[in-house]
């Protein structure tokens, strides 16, 4: 076999380059699937014939002793040498039986001696193979080269990891997504390299081998310094290790947490169905499968929700459900996917810190149309729910409950109308700042008369009875209503919401009969919505009357 002599432009070539994006910058590493091939018996001895002399007789032993010495010890030690372009001193590494187990060191000014790893902080003793490097020599070994040789692995356990500032991590860019920035971070996608991880692997994901995970991997910007920062990260770290706990098909389950100096982040499956809010960009047949499979991810998510709500001591409110946090994970080309509910906690700690400060208008907030009326009112100082002179309300998990209200409204009208009809009514809500579901009035804060009339419109076109025509009537009643005690939880819903699916699945027709495929037949050529008001009979599932309140 022929043997190459290892030097610095070897190894650069079979590193990953430096990377950045979203704040997020990577230095340049060895992958460990690279290690292997370079580190041969036959190279490592070329390595050594060329830079380590020695005129003893013995030289074919020690020679020998080496090999072994890095092939099973000091391979990352003997690499940084390399780099180092120091592999004269190998053996002195040897002697003192400094391994891959040791690093990384340290050291500081003035002079940049490692010293032993102790577990008495007091005890400093330095590493005497180390005083044969000059003092820039043995920084740059210190805060430099060793550390192209310890990117970490990631595994299923544990969830939360701490990085020294100075450690590469092992991502690079996937090529697939340019990232999207929110008010809190940015979200991009990146492949963990085979040989850094133990997760699970989807058989094919295109542009990486087979052992590469492509993942999601979400930086955290910085807010008013490290400190706030960090609690914002310990705030959805714990969220995050709630909901893996919780191990329910509708909760994105995090794969790990982690910092880094000051960076922090948090890595997640690749949605390779992207998001609900994409999917409604799209124009697709309605049938009968589809909607079996609309009304199952909404009984899915809203059981994800209940489960978030009320499966451990204090309950976690997600405090930013909206389409585009609501991902889409495929089995196949064919399969629609499921839905699972993402970037939970940051927005409901956020939100919160915003309004305990006293300028809290220049800070970054995320889309404001799900946010309930509550929120509105806390702003404006409303008696009882937070002023100047007082603190502000700590919202309920109700809070979630308009956010899906809203959320099934604009599911409908993709469903019903299609993605033209549904960007129009995304354009007519716009009003200034205000493109929420609610106004408030000198009088009293309501339900804004646009979204009103798609809703009226709605009722109008939907078949009664129907799955769907109740599930409109669900959110007027329960889900989109103003005063917080009157609004449905979450256990009510998923109650209601699995009777209107148990019934369809008892009678199809009742999802999905005549009359809707005659709707969707021609849901493209629906006029827009006029300003009407109806009363709705009562149907299968739902036994009230919707009052003609603009609020209902």
């Amino acid at each position: 076999m022929t043997s190459i002599v290892l030097d610095t432009c070897v190894l650069c070539n079979s590193m990953c380059d430096k990377w950045g994006k979203g704040g997020f910058d990577n230095p340049c590493f060895m992958p460990s699937s690279k290690t292997p091939d370079l580190l041969s018996e036959e190279n490592i001895k070329a390595t050594l014939q060329k830079y380590v002399t020695n005129p003893s007789p013995c030289h074919s032993e020690e020679e020998g002793n080496l090999v072994l010495y890095v092939r099973e010890k000091a391979s990352k030690v003997f690499l940084t040498l390399v780099m180092l372009e120091k592999v004269a001193h190998l053996n002195d590494f040897y002697t003192a039986n400094f391994t891959d187990k040791d690093l990384p060191v340290h050291g500081q000014d003035p002079d940049w001696s490692p010293v032993h790893k102790s577990s008495d902080p007091e005890v400093q003793v330095p590493w005497e193979c180390f005083r044969k490097l000059d003092k820039a020599n043995r920084k740059v070994f210190i805060t430099e080269y060793q550390w192209t040789f310890l990117a970490p692995s990631f595994s299923t356990n544990p969830f939360n990891y701490i990085f020294p500032a100075n450690q590469p991590l092992p991502f690079i860019a996937s090529g697939k997504d340019d990232g999207s920035e929110g008010g809190f971070g940015c979200v991009f996608s990146i492949s963990i390299l085979k040989g850094h991880h133990n997760y699970d692997t989807p058989q094919k994901s295109a542009g990486s081998s087979s052992s590469d995970f492509q993942v999601a991997l979400k930086t955290l910007k910085a807010i008013d310094g490290n400190e706030t920062s960090k609690k914002f990260y310990l705030q959805e770290q714990k969220t995050l290790d709630t909901m893996r706990n919780l191990n329910h098909p509708h909760l994105i389950r995090a794969l790990a947490a982690y910092e880094r100096g000051e960076d922090r982040g948090f890595l997640f499956p690749w949605a390779d169905g992207g998001s609900l809010l994409q999917l409604w960009e799209k124009t697709v047949v309605v049938d009968d499968g589809l909607l079996s499979w609309a009304l199952g991810q909404m009984v899915g998510i809203v059981d994800g929700i209940e489960k978030l709500h009320g499966e451990h001591n204090e309950g976690t409110r997600h405090g930013d459900i909206k389409p585009a946090n609501i991902l889409i994970f495929k089995k196949g080309e064919d399969d629609k996917g499921e839905l699972k509910i993402a970037d939970v906690g940051l927005a409901k700690y956020h939100t919160t810190y915003t309004r305990e400060r006293i300028s809290a208008t220049t800070t970054n907030r995320g889309s404001r149309r799900y946010e309930p009326p509550e929120v509105g009112k806390s702003e404006v100082g409303e008696p009882g729910l937070g002023s100047s002179h007082q603190p502000f309300r700590k919202f309920s998990r109700k809070y979630d409950i308009w956010s899906l209200g809203c959320t099934f409204v604009e599911f409908l009208i993709w469903l019903f109308y299609g993605p033209q009809k549904l960007k129009a009514f995304f354009n007519e809500c716009k009003n200034g700042v205000n493109d929420c579901y609610w106004e408030i009035t000198p009088q009293e804060t309501v339900i804004r008369q646009v979204i009103t009339n798609w809703m009226n419109d709605l009722s109008a076109h939907l078949p009664q009875p129907s799955a769907w025509w109740d599930i409109l009537g669900l959110i007027r009643m329960r889900l989109l209503v103003v005063e917080v005690e009157s609004r449905a939880n979450s256990s009510e819903l998923l109650q209601r919401i699995k009777k209107i699916q148990s019934d369809s699945s008892l009678d199809s027709s009742y999802r999905f009969g005549p009359t809707l495929e005659e709707l969707t037949r021609s849901r493209n050529q629906i006029a827009p919505p006029p300003a009407i008001s109806l009363d709705m009979s009562l149907s299968k599932n739902y036994n009230v009357i919707r009052p003609r309140s603009p609020t209902g």
